[in-house]
């Protein structure tokens, strides 16, 4: 079954946003990978290189673990974030050049949101 497009959100994000949130997550990812690393290390500094628990062991194993596929999954995300990025300015320049009364149009062309059955309704 095929899935529907997201839908488009007017206004688009300004260029400032669109930068804002490349740069979160460009830099964000590594900065969150290092802080991960350094509480390792710090951890296996304060242990003065005495056996550990195995279940603080493990969890370190765990945490290297997933550290690991996060770094050989950033060179992927970083092309999709670029991608997004050059999406994003282009949706900001676009809609920096309408006129207001083409961009009204846009506004109202756009579908009000469905409304589903909430709880206790």
């Amino acid at each position: 079954m095929p899935r529907k497009p997201a839908m488009q959100t007017l206004p688009p994000p300004s260029t400032g946003q669109v930068w804002a949130c490349f740069l979160k997550w460009v830099l964000g990812v590594p900065v969150v990978v290092l802080g991960g690393l350094g509480f390792i290390w710090f951890a296996l500094w304060a242990s003065g290189g005495q056996a550990m628990m195995w279940q603080a062991t493990s969890d370190m194993g765990t945490a290297l673990f997933w550290i690991g596929a996060i770094i050989l999954m950033y060179p992927a995300m970083l092309v999709i974030w670029v991608l997004e990025l050059r999406d994003g300015l282009k949706a900001a320049k676009d809609w920096a050049a309408m006129t207001e009364a083409e961009r009204q149009a846009a506004l109202a062309a756009v579908p009000a949101p469905k409304r589903g059955k909430g709880r206790g309704r």
